[in-house]
């Protein structure tokens, strides 16, 4: 049996030493987030950390309004939950789904899987949601900041710059930890760092008569930073001539691992954290910052 896996870059700023672990048991304790319409979502507590990973269980729900009217499926006639007599517990969630995660602390790589052992499913950009709600609340007053990516297929970058004819190329980069960054890549963002930006928003455009945009090697740079700290778009002609919109936020890694038959879903998890696939499409950590 397969199951399959999402990887999520979780960026803190600043990020010293055990703060992506402390940033998780705060969380386990803080009451559920609301992160679309009547969904709420959730941490539990995280296991003690195994070489450098935690793991633990991201639950959501549908809360329900006990002052929402309620409807009679025949006779369509609306009724208050107390009309129709219906008592809702303060502390049960309905429609739930709960998934478990492992963290890599030092590559600061969440692992998720999405499809429980109940069949209920999940999507990385879901997921992503999810947890960017959770540990901002979590990091409040904590850390500046605390970002939250969808790690994006190796080939991400060659696909979207692949169009034949590129009229329009959009970058939108949330700038990395400064010790995550190759020599390569701190070149094309050292500007932006003497001018204290902290972010990247750019949109380039061909000029008339021009068939096609070339990126040179800084923005390539920049562009490949962007693939799993903000997302690159392109817009043009494809090589039958039809117009044609790619863009990294629609190419999520997705890792499928076989999943013993005596394996539990909790083990599997930790399995796959350990084994670390795909972990090149994010720059790992060379130093953590000195706690003050």
């Amino acid at each position: 049996m397969f199951k399959t896996y999402s990887l999520l870059n979780v960026v803190s700023h600043p990020h010293p030493t055990g703060i992506y672990r402390r940033l998780f048991e705060i969380a386990a304790e803080q009451p559920p987030v609301k992160f679309r319409s009547d969904q709420f979502t959730r941490i539990s507590r995280i296991t003690a950390s195994q070489d450098g990973i935690f793991r633990g269980r991201l639950a959501m729900w549908t809360e329900i309004d006990p002052n929402s009217p309620s409807v009679d499926k025949m006779s369509l006639k609306e009724m208050s939950l107390n009309e129709a007599g219906v008592e809702l517990p303060e502390n049960i969630g309905f429609n739930s789904r709960i998934f478990y995660f492992a963290f890599r602390e030092k590559e600061h790589a969440l692992y998720i899987e999405l499809s429980n052992d109940e069949g209920r499913t999940i999507t990385p950009s879901t997921a992503k949601v999810a947890f960017s709600k959770i540990l901002a609340q979590a990091g409040e007053g904590v850390v500046e900041e605390v970002s939250v990516f969808v790690g994006t297929r190796a080939d991400a970058i060659e696909y979207v710059l692949s169009l034949k004819a590129i009229r329009k190329i959009e970058i939108d980069l949330k700038l990395p930890n400064p010790d995550d960054l190759s020599e390569e890549h701190a070149q094309a963002l050292a500007e932006l760092e003497a001018m204290k930006a902290g972010r990247l928003q750019a949109t380039l455009s061909r000029a008339r008569g021009e068939e096609t945009l070339v990126l040179l090697p800084h923005w390539r740079a920049a562009a490949e930073l962007a693939r799993n700290n903000g997302s690159v778009k392109t817009v043009g002609k494809n090589e039958f001539g039809e117009p044609e919109e790619r863009n990294t936020k629609n190419m999520p890694a997705e890792i499928e691992e076989e999943k013993q038959e005596e394996d539990s879903s909790f083990a599997a998890i930790g399995r796959v954290a350990r084994n670390g696939p795909e972990l090149n499409i994010i720059a790992a950590t060379v130093e953590d910052d000195v706690l003050e």
